[in-house]
């Protein structure tokens, strides 16, 4: 049985401004954590983790979550979508 590592660190790209660290004390910006970092999952069998954004002093912007790096025939959704 073939197995695919699926790690989340080269998987999710976050894109917003002020990144995904946590920035200085007093400077607007967000943190991203997930809830697995690495896992994994074999063929035909699908997986979750879940990421949680949260807004740092005051941040207000759009913050949009992307794909990028995913192996071919991997499919990945956010839910809830937007």
């Amino acid at each position: 049985m073939r197995r695919l590592l699926l790690s989340l660190g080269t998987v999710f790209l976050l894109a917003a401004c002020g990144g995904g660290t946590t920035p200085p004390t007093g400077t607007p910006g967000i943190t991203l954590t997930a809830s697995a970092t690495s896992g994994t999952i074999a063929r035909g069998v699908s997986g979750t983790t879940t990421l949680t954004l949260v807004r740092v002093d005051g941040f207000a912007g759009a913050v949009s979550l992307a794909v990028e790096g995913a192996p071919s025939g991997v499919t990945v959704q956010f839910a809830p979508p937007s």
